[in-house]
């Protein structure tokens, strides 16, 4: 009877302990799995290379950037990934005959993605053309605008895109006009459908300023904007460079950095409304540091911080997100005093405003260095770059918690792209873009002021359209889209207003364009009852 029942709680117990030792085993190794979730590493049978990352709506991540064949982006992609970095669906954009790239990708307030680039299919000479082209939460394309420049000497490209409030866009361009010596940095206005409203040369001021070069726009609010880069004053060598310019695009102040050479990159709006601009920079030594600047908001310089001192021999900093109020972080590539470039090391850091480091975390060895950076809405940092591994290009991501380890998975049901009724397919899409227009049709923001109002709006069996200034030499030529994007027949005039009839048109939203001498003047909306 003794054995019997000592034998019962033997077993009973030896089960619980196998049990116990099962589920040790198992927490071990899913911390351990959690462990290696990161980083994610994207190959390709080409070069891939990241250019810009951003969180969707659903908490996922959309990642850009292009492949490259024959030397040359031959196409743009577009990723989408869950919480955890695992690819979704994958949009890829052009065709092997020309040119296609993405610069920088934003959300939307519609939850749409307006991506920035470039692309060499309507240009004559195969040069890039600045590329801006909107997709819905869907992966389809609601519109794609190029702008034609005319300049034969070398491509132009859009750099980065803003949305205002009003839905509006403000984009940076690069080399667009038929003096890429002198008009290298230039911001348009789009309006919400991707027309151009206006556009504006900046760094014009000075003539002592030469080869500037726009990295990154900064929206200071609804009313101003910062461009940061380099530019070479004479006859001084490389210096960081900054350009404010007000609501209109005219610039307001510009400020260099004459005491050392370098350049600088992405910058980030700092609560009081100064500027804080990561650069790599020569001051004292031969190599050029990574340095932080901060810019008051009327352009005077704050202070410049070195993050990792003079004992190294050289290095790259190119990413910042402002993480809270006192702390900043940035993707940095250093080598060591004496190490070849291929032993160069990729650091994620966080400092303070004076460039303190609080914390760093070594991620991968190699002579290139992260790219781009984002804070996502539950307080974690997600990095992205391109490396050489095995002689090609390939992407990296990783996911960061604030003390910079790796973040754990997501074991949690999430659900994506719930604004589609469909499941979202990957593929390749040879784009044709809606609206291509020159730059001399574009106008300056001089000609833009003399534009036109559409009354009464909503409208019935007829409205105006009015020019606000009367010019009797001046022929007007209105283009009337429908909301399919049909074109309607344009109307002619020479006189101030125009009455035009729609007694027979569809209820809904129409699209106006005005031409003043072939030249793009304005664009409006009309609602037909």
């Amino acid at each position: 009877m003794f054995r019997s029942t000592f034998c019962n709680f033997k077993e009973k117990y030896k089960m619980k302990f196998y049990l116990l030792s099962w589920i040790i085993i198992v927490l071990l190794y899913t911390k351990q799995g959690y462990g290696q979730t990161w980083p994610k590493v994207y190959n390709h049978s080409q070069h891939h290379t990241v250019r810009s990352i951003v969180e969707d709506y659903d908490h996922g991540y959309l990642i850009t950037g292009q492949t490259y064949q024959g030397g040359a982006p031959r196409w743009a992609w577009i990723k989408k990934t869950d919480v955890n970095g695992e690819i979704l669906w994958e949009k890829v954009f052009g065709d092997y005959s020309f040119n296609t790239f993405f610069s920088s990708i934003i959300k939307s307030s519609d939850n749409g993605t307006i991506l920035a680039g470039g692309s060499s299919k309507y240009d004559p000479d195969n040069l890039q053309d600045p590329l801006i082209l909107k997709i819905d939460p869907c992966g389809n394309i609601e519109w794609c605008t190029i702008l034609q420049s005319i300049n034969t000497i070398s491509g132009s490209t859009g750099i980065k895109t803003l949305e205002l409030a009003d839905g509006s866009l403000i984009v940076l361009l690069k080399y667009y006009g038929t003096d890429p010596s002198r008009y290298r940095i230039s911001l348009a206005k789009l309006n919400a459908s991707g027309i151009p409203i206006w556009i504006q040369n900046l760094a014009q001021v000075n003539p002592l300023i030469l080869n500037e070069e726009g990295y990154d726009l900064l929206k200071v609010n609804d009313s101003s904007y910062v461009v940061s880069g380099h530019c070479f004053p004479y006859p001084n060598g490389q210096k960081p460079y900054w350009i404010h310019a007000d609501e209109h695009g005219e610039q307001t102040w510009e400020y260099i950095s004459y005491e050392g050479s370098g350049s600088t990159d992405i910058s980030v709006l700092y609560p009081d409304t100064s500027i804080f601009t990561m650069s790599v920079y020569r001051e004292s030594t031969n190599a050029k540091l990574p340095h932080i600047f901060r810019i008051s908001h009327d352009g005077q310089l704050i202070g410049k911080y070195p993050l990792l001192g003079d004992t190294i021999a050289g290095s790259s900093a190119i990413p910042l997100v402002l993480f809270n109020d006192t702390v900043l972080f940035s993707g940095i590539q250093w080598r060591a005093i004496g190490a070849s470039y291929d032993e160069s090391n990729n650091e994620a850091v966080l400092f303070d405003t004076i460039g303190i480091i609080i914390k760093r975390k070594h991620l991968i060895v190699n002579d290139l260095g992260p790219e781009c950076a984002i804070k996502t809405h539950d307080d974690k940092l997600l990095v992205a770059g391109t490396f050489v591994i095995n002689d090609k290009f390939e992407v990296y991501l990783w996911k960061l918690n604030d003390q910079l380890e790796f973040d754990s998975a997501y074991t949690q049901l999430i659900v994506y792209d719930s604004l589609c009724p469909d499941s979202i397919i990957s593929n390749t899409v040879d784009y044709d873009c809606n609206f291509i227009v020159n730059i001399d049709e574009i106008p300056s923001l001089n000609e833009y002021r003399s534009k036109f109002n559409a009354y009464p709006n909503p409208a019935d069996n007829y409205f105006f359209v009015e020019k606000q200034k009367s010019n009797a030499n001046k022929h007007y030529l209105l283009e009337i889209f429908d909301s399919l994007g049909k074109k309607m027949e344009p109307k002619s005039f020479d006189d101030q207003i125009i009455k035009i009839d729609s007694s027979t048109w569809p209820s809904g939203i129409y699209l106006l364009i005005l031409r003043e001498d072939d030249k793009l003047i304005d664009s409006g909306k009309i609602i037909i009852k």
